[in-house]
């Protein structure tokens, strides 16, 4: 799996797009809460921008420079962690507003609102854990000698 700088920026763009609609919310839409505050989902898409950012962007580029653009292994595997958990993304926000059953809270009705509630919990797991099936997967495809794979 090759990863270029086209799809990189793609997705640190997805990225960024999902972050600001965050801040663009707490900071228009809620006026009960004097403080605006982060959910689990956005921290998780914080960390995995600054991760991508850093191995797909930053070390690549002061590595090898822009003529021989080249992610390393590690930078693949953090790309294919990071896209899974960006696909997962409005899944994790919209358990968080307990769209998918329960009693839902839209509007005013943040008031019982937790940090994170049980279906985000759940969804966040199974998204983690997805993330985490993709990154070792290329960790592993990377390892796997290709001469081994049978001739057609």
């Amino acid at each position: 799996m090759q990863v270029d700088l086209t799809s990189v920026m793609l997705l640190l763009g997805m990225q960024m797009l999902a972050l600001g609609w965050r801040v663009n919310r707490e900071l228009n839409g809620n006026r009960q809460h004097p403080f605006p505050w982060v959910p689990v989902p956005d921290n998780i898409n914080i960390g995995a921008m600054l991760a991508v950012l850093y191995f797909c962007v930053i070390a690549p580029l002061t590595t090898s420079g822009i003529r021989l653009y080249s992610v390393s292994v590690l930078g693949r595997a953090v790309f294919a962690g990071a896209t899974v958990l960006i696909a997962a993304h409005p899944l994790i926000v919209s358990s968080h507003y307990r769209l998918w059953g329960g009693r839902r809270t839209l509007g005013g009705e943040s008031k019982d609102l937790p940090y994170c509630t049980r279906q985000e919990g759940v969804v966040q797991l199974v998204a983690l854990a997805a993330a985490a099936v993709a990154f070792m997967g290329v960790l592993r495809a990377a390892n796997t000698p290709t001469s081994v794979l049978p001739l057609p």
